[in-house]
């Protein structure tokens, strides 16, 4: 499956440890008090994005990118 485009999106109180986060380019996303705890983020882009107050403990990274954050 190829990843999605996703652009200038605003994700707010969610939960990535019960349902993933879709894979894709995320660029000019913003995330506010987001659950990421222990999620799997692996092979995912975020350009220009920001987190505010997100837990991002335990999450797997391998083969993320963070661009121009």
């Amino acid at each position: 499956m190829d990843p999605a485009d996703i652009e200038a999106r605003k994700f707010v109180n969610l939960d990535f440890r019960r349902e993933a986060l879709a894979r894709g380019i995320y660029s000019g996303c913003t995330f506010v008090n987001c659950n990421f705890s222990n999620a799997n983020l692996a092979n995912q882009v975020f350009l220009k994005c920001e987190f505010t107050a997100c837990d991002l403990s335990l999450a797997k990274l391998t083969q993320t990118a963070f661009r121009e954050a």
